[in-house]
């Protein structure tokens, strides 16, 4: 029975998978255009499926930060600068090191880094619409993004910027 199990615990399986993958269509050539358009309509799942994780992976990140940006505004404000910018930071890096594991180029990873930041600039903007008193906070969270696409500063902190 340990046979059984080491056997799906190796790459076998894969490597047979793969090569059925590559031997049927060459043995029997009528299953070749149905073959192709099964394993074009597999990576366009695979691609979709990867594209939407990526955003619920980005959210989740953002949501964290934001949660720990909301438990400074509870505390005194002494270093709340310092605290701040360790949050934001601290996202900078996350961000950098997803965007580096999971893009495939350069480019590919400066978009993905992008996308990170812009959805953070977008939930501190939205909790400064809501801020009330503690708009501040939130602002001076944006000024440690300076990667934020256009003017996103809290109103309720600088209303003389609306």
């Amino acid at each position: 029975m340990a046979a059984v199990e080491d056997l799906f615990k190796s790459n076998l399986p894969i490597a047979l998978g793969l090569g059925l993958t590559v031997a049927l269509p060459a043995i029997f050539p009528s299953l070749r255009p149905r073959w192709s358009a099964a394993i074009k309509t597999g990576v366009k799942l695979y691609l979709e499926a990867s594209g939407e994780a990526e955003v619920d992976l980005i959210d989740s990140l953002a949501e964290g930060a934001l949660d720990q940006l909301a438990a400074l505004i509870a505390r005194p404000a002494e270093k709340l600068d310092d605290k701040v910018t360790h949050v934001v930071s601290a996202y900078k890096a996350k961000a950098r090191a997803r965007s580096h594991r999971w893009g495939f180029s350069e480019e590919d990873r400066r978009k993905r880094y992008d996308r990170h930041i812009a959805k953070l600039c977008d939930k501190i903007s939205c909790r400064c619409d809501t801020a009330g008193d503690h708009g501040a906070v939130w602002d001076m969270a944006l000024e440690k993004l300076p990667e934020c696409p256009g003017d996103s500063h809290c109103p309720q902190a600088h209303p003389q910027r609306r």
